[in-house]
């Protein structure tokens, strides 16, 4: 008897991926983002594109816009293009771009962009370094909120043409709910607004953190004439995204039932990630 087809998910049909990764500095978000399908265009509120290329050159420049650069490895474009934003007006421009002959896009990072309608909203230059919650009013955060959200739609949007849509943000500690309570819920998500972080988690497929973690090994020791496994830590340094369920990292894969996620996988990519989407093994 042949089993029962999966469900459709977007490893089987034209959707596109919606993916919100999140996470400390330099632990791969930006890495992974490039092993989507090309062309690939990133929208960033930083450049963070030196762990995946060497060089760049002109490729476009928008009318009042943003510069669009191809990136470059060893002089070779790689089919991954960069823009750098400071205006929150830009992205639009850049969506509108993005559907007429990319296959992937990604913001690094909405935390930046956030950042960016901050300082609109407030008519202020810079953020100053000590800036904190305490800078805006409550209805200058509802506005700042509500424009966040219609940013990310419109990326997310996306999908429903087949783009793939990777949102990347550094990770903040939310801190547990200080009632009693016999549920155990996320404390760590992505750094942005609560009501924006909650409303991305639900508003993507597939969430995720990315951190670093030393190797661990398995090896067989002879220990009074008996051999036994040991696990150690071997000093090398792995590259993670957790996608598992877990008590405090803010995770969700929407997958097909029955299919069992492990917490992690090493050395994450676009591929690796499909071949979960559709129920198999990595």
């Amino acid at each position: 008897m042949k089993p029962p087809p999966l469900p459709q998910t977007h490893a089987t049909n034209d959707l596109g991926i919606k993916l919100s990764c999140y996470g400390r500095a330099k632990v791969g978000k930006t890495r992974l983002a490039s092993t989507f399908p090309k062309p690939l265009i990133i929208i960033g509120t930083e450049d963070g594109t030196k762990s995946i290329a060497t060089g760049r050159k002109l490729k476009a420049q928008l009318p009042d816009g943003p510069v669009i650069y191809s990136l470059l490895v060893q002089g070779r474009e790689i089919g991954i293009d960069f823009a750098l934003v400071n205006r929150s007006a830009w992205i639009a421009p850049l969506i509108d771009r993005a559907k007429r002959g990319y296959a992937s896009l990604c913001l690094d990072h909405a935390g930046g962009l956030q950042d960016i309608v901050l300082k609109e909203v407030l008519g202020l230059e810079e953020i100053p370094l000590q800036g904190s919650w305490g800078m805006a009013q409550q209805s200058q955060w509802q506005a700042i909120g509500a424009q966040m959200k219609k940013h990310l739609r419109d990326f997310l949007d996306l999908a429903d043409t087949g783009t793939n849509l990777i949102i990347i943000s550094h990770e903040r500690n939310f801190g547990m709910d200080e009632q009693a309570s016999d549920v155990m819920v996320p404390s760590v998500g992505a750094a942005l607004m609560p009501s924006v972080s909650g409303w991305l988690s639900t508003a993507c497929d597939y969430l995720c953190q990315a951190y670093v973690a030393e190797e661990v090994v398995t090896q067989e020791m002879t220990i009074a004439g008996k051999v036994t496994k040991m696990a150690q830590k071997s000093g090398k340094i792995e590259y993670r995204l957790r996608i598992g369920p877990h008590p405090v990292f803010a995770t969700g894969f929407r997958l097909p039932d029955g299919v069992v996620l492990p917490d992690s996988i090493n050395n994450p990519s676009y591929h690796k990630l499909i071949k979960l989407i559709a129920g198999e093994s990595v």
